[in-house]
């Protein structure tokens, strides 16, 4: 045990020591405290080094809401690893907490199908689940995990009810999943709950990408069959229908075949993202938008929330959030309501009218 005259002898040395940090994830927050929980220093990535003088540190690894610490006397260069931590995500997710195989399997099955037809141009694709630690017990027949949800253009005319037209599987923890084809523009996805509340949350179709909305459920009153959708805790992404290369399907993609490594790691990092806009948080901020300026990024709900985290530091780079916007327009067009909201809080200027 270190004594109080060897810890001050330690903290005097001048010299400075490197201490290496692997997370083991590529998306982790890692933070170095001092013995009185002061922030020294934080990076994003599986492998940081920071250069410290000798003393007493805290290390934080932290991924989405879970983190773990470690505490180290660093009087030389040493090296410090941690388990890959797990997060929650709404979307069944490899390297998640709230998975199970079958949900990723047969969202990565449906998604690529078509359920139904309303136009051309544009799908959207929900999957709802009921998510529990073991295999659930009680009678699932009444517990369509799509009740109440259903789709409306953005003037409330009804165009599809979930609970009747979507694919599902009753046993264990159920699924419901229903890929629409349609054409691009504004949707409503409504809930009704139990109560008898209606909960909205606009969407938007962008032409020649999937938007794919993973719900799991949560008890909006005091039974079982008060399960509904959580519209709040979402996850939302974007996959390509037409790319070029024919050996890529469309569609959601959690695991395999492993030349998707980097799009997992992408989703990983846009459900990051999300959590860290809802804490209001930023360190993520420069990792988001490498991936954001990157031509080749896959999934553009990077560029949204990078765009978002940068907008927010009082002294961003106008440059860099320019680059961003004009390549998320290049993707997703000129009328994205999200995209010109951004481009309007950054001065840019939009040619598009809010209704």
């Amino acid at each position: 045990m270190l004594t109080i005259d060897a810890f001050e002898s330690l903290i005097k040395q001048k010299e400075e020591v490197k201490l290496t940090v692997k997370s083991g994830s590529e998306v982790a927050e890692i933070f170095i405290l001092d013995h009185k929980y002061n922030r020294i220093d934080a990076r994003v990535g599986n492998n940081a080094e920071f250069k410290l003088a000798p003393g007493v540190y805290i290390i934080k690894v932290r991924i989405g809401t879970n983190c773990e610490e470690k505490s180290i006397v660093l009087s030389k260069d040493e090296a410090v690893e941690f388990y890959p931590i797990s997060f929650t995500s709404a979307a069944p997710l490899e390297g998640t907490t709230k998975i199970h195989e079958y949900h990723t399997g047969n969202a990565e099955v449906q998604s690529k199908r078509v359920h139904i037809s309303l136009g051309r141009g544009s799908q959207i694709f929900i999957f709802v689940r009921k998510w529990t630690s073991g295999y659930s017990s009680f009678n699932q027949t009444s517990l369509n995990p799509a009740k109440g949800l259903t789709l409306t253009d953005q003037n409330g005319n009804l165009l599809t009810d979930f609970e009747k037209t979507s694919t599902r599987d009753l046993r264990g923890d159920p699924w419901a999943a229903c890929n629409i084809e349609l054409n691009p523009g504004l949707y409503i996805l409504r809930l009704q709950t139990a109560t008898g509340t209606t909960l909205e949350q606009t969407i938007v179709a962008s032409p020649d990408w999937q938007l794919q909305i993973f719900l799991l459920q949560r008890n909006y009153g005091y039974k079982e069959e008060d399960f509904r959708a959580d519209l709040l805790n979402s996850s939302i992404f974007l996959s390509q229908i037409r790319e070029m290369d024919s050996d890529i399907n469309h569609g959601f993609k959690s695991t395999k075949p492993l030349k998707h490594e980097h799009e997992k790691a992408n989703l990983h990092l846009s459900e990051l993202a999300q959590q860290a806009l809802a804490n209001d948080r930023s360190v993520l901020a420069n990792q988001l938008l490498n991936q954001a300026l990157d031509e080749k990024f896959s999934n553009p709900m990077l560029g949204i929330y990078g765009a978002h985290l940068l907008i927010r530091s009082p002294e961003y780079d106008k440059n860099l959030f320019s680059i961003v916007i004009m390549n998320l327009r290049r993707l997703l067009g000129e009328n994205h309501p999200d995209v010109e909201a951004l481009a309007l809080k950054g001065g840019l200027g939009s040619g598009m009218t809010f209704s």
